[in-house]
């Protein structure tokens, strides 16, 4: 599936890396600070020789273990629903019920418009519709997306707990397929297990499993519980390393 590790993507390029980076880049900053500072007045004075390191250590402790359970935590989730959306995927495009229930939509839809004569109605164990033109193909694929979408979003949500789903409209799936599918010679003869229902079915995935993730990358990004208690803790090691420095230095008189 193309577009199901675009989670994943999004947060170890958007998030994850550029936290660490952030994290490792100001404690460096801040202990090459203090360090500075501290030898500028005492040349035995040494960062790590101090009781306050004690603190500073635990600050530093703190945005790691604040910055390692956003980063654990998003991509335990993202992995896991990932896995769920090919398991969605993978069973409606096999599965005969939906095919079935796919057909019957679309037969409905197709039926006063003509161009059936012949075939045995899908409601008698009709196997068989004939697309005759561009705009049958669209109402074929618009029922695959609409019945194809309810099922997609009532298998998400019993993984869900019941969390709402998102999923396209069945015109803007029909036009995508239609667009992406290669062009068939009208009229034809489609059946129930056909690769035009099957790209509806993992658009509708594709576009439930993004909206999905997209929401706990969101909260990640700008201002989730622990984003801002691991900046917290960074600025807490950050200072602690300045203020221990400048502790020694008035109690420690220069040496050279």
């Amino acid at each position: 599936m193309e577009s199901l590790t675009t989670g994943l993507r999004v947060f170890y390029e958007t998030s994850q890396l550029s936290q660490w980076l952030a994290a490792c880049g100001l404690v460096a900053l801040a202990v090459l600070l203090g360090w500075a500072s501290g030898k500028m007045f005492n040349k035995n004075w040494n960062l790590l020789n101090r009781p306050g390191t004690l603190l500073f250590l635990l600050g530093l402790g703190l945005a790691s273990a604040s910055l390692w359970a956003v980063g654990n935590g998003l991509t335990q989730y993202t992995n896991w629903l990932q896995e769920k959306a090919e398991t969605v995927e993978e069973e409606l495009q096999e599965s005969g019920s939906l095919n079935r229930d796919i057909f019957n939509n679309a037969w409905d839809s197709l039926l006063p418009i003509g161009g059936q004569a012949e075939l045995m109605p899908v409601n008698e164990g009709g196997r068989e519709i004939r697309i005759n033109s561009v705009e049958d193909l669209q109402l074929f694929t618009e029922a695959a997306a609409d019945v194809g979408g309810r099922e997609i979003r009532s298998r998400f949500r019993r993984y869900l707990g019941g969390e709402e789903v998102s999923i396209l409209p069945a015109a803007a799936v029909s036009k995508e397929v239609i667009h992406e599918v290669a062009k068939p010679i009208f009229p034809f003869i489609i059946s129930p297990d056909n690769k035009w229902t099957k790209a509806t079915v993992s658009i509708q995935t594709n576009y439930a499993f993004e909206k999905l993730v997209e929401p706990s990358t969101t909260r990640v990004n700008s201002g989730g519980i622990w984003k801002p208690l691991s900046w917290l803790f960074q600025a807490i090691a950050f200072f602690l390393a300045i203020y221990i420095s400048i502790t020694d230095i008035a109690t420690h008189p220069k040496v050279r």
